[in-house]
C-alpha cells in the first residue's frame, strides 16, 4: 500500500460518523482548535469516540507528520505509569536492566494523549503539572532534566469537578489541561446519529469481510434508536457485527439486534432455594454480579475494574475462575 492509500486509509478508519447538530458542533470545534497549540481536554462517557476526536486534533495539526503516542493512564498500574510517562534510567527499580526514554520523550515535537487523565494518580499529577509549566522531567533514577515540545490532549469520562471535591485531582492541573473543552454526548442523547452509524459500520463490516451488502429491516433502525445503549458508539458496532454474522440472508431482522442477555436467576432456577455449599453459591452470585457489569461497560474490562475499585489484574484472574468470557459481540 503506497504512502497516500495508507492514509485514506486511516482517515477512513478515524471517521467520526454522524448528522446530528451536536456531532457537527463537535466537528465544528475540532477544526477551530486542532490548527493551534492549545491543550484539549475530551470528555464524555466510555464508547463514545474520544479517541476519534484527538486523533483529529492532531492529524488537522502542524504536527501531523510528527509522533502521536496513546497512552491510557488506567491501563497501566500506577507504580509504572510515572516510568511509562518519562521513562528511566538503568538500575533505577527492580527490573530497570536498560535505560529506557519515556512516551514524552518518544513524543517530541509531536502530540500525546493521555486516556482516562482522571484515574492518574495524584503524586504524578504534580510531576505532569512541571511539564505542562516548563517542558521540563527527568526519568526516573536520574537528575538530568530533559526538555521536549509536545502537545498534550487529555481525555476522560470522569466528572473532574467532583474529583477535584474529592481531592482525587488537582484543581490547578485541571486548569492546565482545560485550556479547550470538547464534551462528546453519549450516544442516547443523540439518537438521530444511530441510523448513520449502524448503516456505516453493517457496510464497513459486509465490505472488509468480502460478503455481499446487507441491509436492515423496515422496523430495525426505529429499534435501534429507541436503545439506550450504555456502552455508546462502541457498543452499537459489536451489536451491528454480530448481527450481520447471525443473519444469513441479506436483510437485518429486529431480532439479530437483540444481545444476548444475561441470564435472569430467579427462584424458578433455584438460585437461592436450591441448598449447595455456601462457597458454590457465593461463585454463582459473583459469576451473575460481574457479568451484568461488565454488559455495563460494553465489556470493557479496564473500565469495569475501576468502577468496581478492584485492580484489573484481579479482576481479569476471577473472570478466568469463574468461566466468565466475552460474549460473542465483544470477543
Amino acid at each position: 500500500m503506497d504512502q497516500n492509500a495508507h492514509r485514506a486509509a486511516e482517515e477512513e478508519l478515524h471517521r467520526i460518523i454522524g448528522d446530528s447538530e451536536k456531532t457537527r458542533t463537535i466537528l465544528e470545534q475540532i477544526k477551530q482548535v486542532a490548527p493551534t497549540s492549545a491543550r484539549v481536554l475530551i470528555t464524555g462517557e466510555t464508547g463514545t469516540g474520544k479517541e476519534l476526536v484527538a486523533y483529529w486534533l492532531h492529524h488537522l495539526s502542524a504536527r501531523h507528520d510528527r509522533p502521536f503516542i496513546k497512552i491510557n493512564c488506567a491501563a497501566i498500574p500506577k507504580e509504572l505509569l510515572e516510568s511509562e510517562l518519562f521513562g528511566h534510567e538503568k538500575g533505577a527499580f527492580t527490573g530497570a536492566l536498560n535505560s529506557r526514554p519515556g512516551r514524552f520523550e518518544l513524543a517530541d515535537t509531536g502530540t500525546v494523549l493521555l486516556d482516562e487523565i482522571g484515574d492518574m494518580d495524584p503524586r504524578l499529577q504534580a510531576k505532569l503539572l512541571r511539564v505542562l509549566e516548563t517542558g521540563e522531567f527527568e526519568r526516573v533514577g536520574s537528575n538530568h532534566p530533559l526538555k521536549v515540545d509536545i502537545r498534550i490532549i487529555s481525555a476522560t469520562n470522569k466528572n473532574l469537578a467532583e474529583e477535584i471535591e474529592k481531592h482525587n485531582f488537582r484543581e490547578d492541573l485541571y486548569h492546565r489541561l482545560n485550556v479547550f473543552n470538547i464534551h462528546i454526548p453519549a450516544l442516547r442523547e443523540r439518537p438521530e446519529d444511530i441510523p448513520v452509524l449502524a448503516r456505516y459500520f453493517l457496510d464497513t463490516y459486509c465490505r472488509q469481510n468480502g460478503v455481499s451488502s446487507k441491509r436492515f429491516a423496515s422496523d430495525a433502525l426505529d429499534y435501534l434508536s429507541g436503545q439506550s445503549f450504555p456502552g455508546n458508539i462502541r457498543e452499537l458496532k459489536n451489536l451491528i457485527e454480530r448481527a450481520a454474522i447471525v443473519t444469513p440472508g441479506d436483510e437485518i431482522p429486529v431480532s439479530a439486534l437483540t444481545p444476548n442477555p444475561t441470564p435472569a436467576f430467579t427462584s424458578e432456577n433455584q438460585l437461592f432455594t436450591r441448598t449447595r455449599p455456601l462457597s458454590q453459591a457465593r461463585n454463582e452470585l459473583e459469576k451473575v454480579f460481574l457479568e451484568q457489569q461488565l454488559a455495563r461497560f460494553a465489556w470493557n474490562i479496564t473500565k469495569t475494574a475501576v468502577e468496581l475499585n478492584i485492580e484489573r489484574s484481579n479482576l481479569s484472574r476471577r473472570l478466568k475462575q469463574l468461566g466468565i468470557q466475552k460474549p460473542d459481540p465483544y470477543a
